[in-house]
């Protein structure tokens, strides 16, 4: 349905040309994770109970003396789902994670960029319902950065096709 409904609006020469979400990449920081490394457990296991998949360590790139990082430091973790996992991911963040988010009135469509590329964080990941019944080892948790990666030519489609999908974007 939602294929020929993309083929409705934008022609193209193949099916496969039409837009559609290719990959989501969650990624999260943790500032005391250069001090002690130990502090990254409870974020890698959050990681592993949202997404599905064993979370692969971010580390820095170069020396910044005004944070004091070092390189190769670790930084943090990100996870790129694809497939199967990516929307079953999207279908739980869309209808039961956003909805439980308190004050929550939709993705402003400035947050998508002009390559098809949908970005916002979220700051309340116990709303998820793998780490509600172990909100205590989860409060650290201080947010993660989700980004929605489309096969999309412009903003335009790319904008078409997550609404189809179900995200909540405004104006």
């Amino acid at each position: 349905m939602y294929k020929s409904d993309s083929l409705y609006y934008y022609p193209t020469q193949s099916n496969l040309e039409c837009p559609k979400v290719d990959k989501v990449i969650l990624h999260t920081s943790v500032k005391t994770a250069t001090t002690d490394v130990l502090t990254l457990f409870p974020t890698l296991v959050c990681m592993y109970l949202i997404s599905g998949q064993y979370p692969k360590l971010t580390y820095a790139k170069r020396s910044v003396a005004g944070f004091k990082l070092r390189e190769n430091q670790v930084l943090g973790c990100m996870v790129t789902l694809r497939n199967q996992r990516m929307m079953n991911f999207l279908d739980k963040l869309i209808h039961i994670v956003l909805p439980k988010v308190p004050d929550f009135k939709g993705l402003k469509s400035t947050s998508l960029s002009n390559n098809g590329c949908l970005n916002f964080g979220l700051s309340y990941v116990l709303a998820f319902p793998e780490l509600e019944a172990h909100f205590e080892i989860f409060d650290k948790v201080r947010g993660i950065h989700v980004s929605v990666h489309t096969q999309s030519s412009n903003k335009e489609q790319a904008l078409q096709a997550l609404t189809r999908i179900g995200f909540p974007i405004t104006n």
